[in-house]
């Protein structure tokens, strides 16, 4: 990403005297996600009476999944929460239908506000919400006339701006927000899906209003009664007949009108504030906000408790670039790069995208725009970087357990063609990484993005001194120069990755470079100028395989297996008390004894010292030809011994 970020993992923190300059370095800077989907097995949330099942969770996370696709934080860092909506008052009955939602926040960050492992906290009360709800009644609800299976609600009138500040920007925001938003219902800077465009609630009219106010009397009244002390209740029945007065005047002023839609002036409404004097409650007077009178459709209630959602409500704050990179980012990706259109169709009409999986809408210009700003793009589909871990990307559905022993086991069957593989931490900038098939072989692959290092996110946090792994490489066989693919396998002791992949490393640092490169099959042949070679390098900080002030051990071997003709291998390397060894197709083509020193001495030590350790492995595409010839793995399984 950017170098600030790799020196969060890797230098004390600055005085905060220097925190205010250094913040403004973050303005313009790719951040990240500062949590991520929890593994399964998930568990129902009860609250309330209510239960919010982990089918309706995994709906919400599939949810998330996809938000973090099209929205990657700048200036700031992402969370989520998921909440279960219950009832707003104890002194009412329980009306809601069943809703529940995702509280997506980006949040302010500073230098002076990180973990002790120099991950990016959140700044306290500092944020930007954008919040994604299922079932959830867009605005305020009539409390005295709502109960089991009954719900009215006031909804502030579409694009009603009335209420607005002469300066306030809103006054000239998009009535339909954008043309990604447009083909759904926008209302008020909020996008809802639901089945063609029809929402499962209707308004009221002037009649049915009035009518359900008078019949909630009795309900109100004893509401009322059951707190209020018994001393204090005198004159209350005159009171809620004072009610009945007004509602049966308005009836007959009305009388007229009663099925014309009700509108009020205020989103709060209690019988004494619109029943309590001779003010007509439906009037209109200029410069006031209208608000409607809805009400929920019968059905509602016992669908809503299903899996899938009924509607989805996205509110969308609006931003311009006044109001600072992070913000106007935010509105950008919420109005140009969720793909609404996708989104509808996998709830409401889902042949459309049978076979096909997320991507975000003007996912080009998303990534023209984002590159614009400090640093690379992180992988906010799959990964995030959390407060208080171990600062490795971890993703959001782990893979399945291996056996024991084996650390990874991966045939890149976990995600379709094309996607990202669960389990792999990948950026989705540059040249991405993904799973692909190789015409004349079988099985999957995880094409490597050229110079773009691919990692395994679900490895301990420190490698057996002692283990073996195997996998398959594979490059095209259409490459006319030297050279094809060129792999690089990298052990390493460091300490973790900051949020685009970059390696911290430690002061004392123990390495393991393996690099695999495809040479001509015609200059095998020709037994002339042939390039494929395997290359092994070993490092260890202070170690005893030193000459001439340098350290490390070192080989090069020309490897005629493979080519441009013989375009896969099996490669398996083996570590046992420090000591490496290397085989291509079953065949060792590296012994220890064979390492030399960086000045081609043979070995002192011809491997590294006892007790050294790994924690980290990545893999990555060195071609550097300039064509970018594809390189792959597959079959990967690191075991211990």
């Amino acid at each position: 990403m950017k170098k600030f970020l790799l020196l969060a993992f890797s230098i004390p923190l600055y005085f905060s005297a220097h925190a205010q300059h250094r913040d403004m370095q973050l303005e313009d800077s790719i951040l990240y996600w500062i949590n991520w989907v929890p593994e399964k097995p998930w568990k129902p949330l009860s609250a309330d009476g209510r239960i919010l099942t982990t089918g309706q969770k995994a709906e919400m996370y599939r949810l998330v999944d996809w938000m973090m696709q099209s929205y990657h934080p700048v200036g700031g860092v992402g969370s989520f929460k998921t909440v279960l909506n219950v009832r707003t008052s104890s002194d009412f009955k329980d009306y809601r239908p069943h809703n529940y939602y995702l509280d997506f926040r980006v949040w302010n960050v500073s230098y002076d506000n990180r973990d002790v492992k120099g991950n990016f906290t959140a700044v306290s009360e500092e944020y930007i919400k954008f919040p994604v709800g299922f079932n959830q009644i867009p605005s305020s609800p009539i409390e005295f006339l709502n109960g089991p299976g009954v719900c009215y609600f006031t909804w502030l009138a579409q694009d009603d701006k009335s209420g607005l500040a002469a300066n306030d920007p809103v006054k000239k925001a998009d009535p339909k927000i954008s043309v990604n938003c447009a083909p759904f219902i926008v209302r008020n800077q909020t996008v809802i899906l639901a089945p063609n465009n029809k929402l499962p609630f209707h308004r009221a009219t002037v009649g049915e209003f009035l009518d359900a106010c008078e019949s909630s009397l009795p309900y109100a009244m004893g509401v009322v009664k059951a707190h209020k002390d018994p001393k204090y209740q005198d004159g209350l029945e005159a009171e809620y007949e004072k009610y009945r007065t007004w509602i049966r005047k308005w009836k007959k002023e009305y009388a007229g009108k009663l099925d014309q839609p009700a509108t009020l002036e205020n989103s709060q409404v209690t019988l004494s504030g619109i029943f309590s004097q001779n003010v007509d409650p439906f009037r209109n007077n200029p410069g006031s906000e209208n608000y409607e009178v809805w009400t929920m459709n019968p059905d509602v209630f016992e669908k809503a408790k299903q899996d899938k959602p009924l509607f989805i409500t996205f509110s969308i704050p609006f931003q311009t670039s006044e109001n600072g990179i992070q913000a106007y980012e935010l509105y950008q990706a919420l109005t140009k790069n969720v793909n609404y259109q996708y989104i509808y169709d996998y709830y409401f009409d889902p042949e459309k995208i049978k076979g096909k999986v997320y991507k975000p809408a003007d996912e080009s210009g998303m990534l023209k725009r984002l590159a614009g700003y400090k640093g690379k793009l992180p992988n906010g589909t799959k990964v995030g970087t959390a407060t208080g871990s171990s600062s490795r990307p971890i993703i959001t559905t782990a893979p399945k357990k291996a056996a024991p022993g084996v650390l990874i086991n991966d045939d890149f069957t976990s995600a379709p063609i094309g996607q990202m593989p669960q389990g792999w931490y990948v950026r989705s900038v540059g040249k991405p990484s993904s799973i692909a098939t190789i015409k004349g072989i079988d099985g999957n692959w995880l094409k490597l993005g050229s110079n773009n290092a691919t990692f395994p996110t679900t490895l301990p946090k420190i490698l057996p001194e002692n283990f073996t792994l195997n996998l398959d490489v594979a490059t095209v066989a259409d490459f006319g120069g030297r050279t094809g693919g060129q792999l690089l396998i990298h052990f390493s002791n460091g300490t973790g990755y900051s949020v685009n992949g970059d390696e911290a490393l430690r002061p004392d640092p123990t390495i393991l470079d393996l690099k695999l490169i495809a040479g001509s099959d015609a200059d095998r042949v020709a037994t002339s100028n042939f390039r494929g070679g395997i290359e092994l390098e070993m490092h260890e900080s202070g170690g005893p395989n030193t000459e001439h002030n340098k350290e490390g051990l070192y080989l090069k071997k020309s490897l005629p297996e493979f080519t441009n003709i013989h375009t896969r291998i099996h490669v398996t390397i083996e570590m046992n008390a420090g000591n490496c060894t290397v085989s291509i197709n079953n065949k060792k083509v590296i012994g220890p004894t064979e390492m030399k020193l960086s000045y081609d001495s043979n070995c002192t030590k011809c491997g590294l010292s006892a007790g050294k350790t790994f924690s980290l492995l990545n893999f990555k595409n060195i071609d550097n030809t300039g064509e970018n010839f594809p390189v792959f793995i597959g079959n990967v399984k690191l075991v211990k011994k």
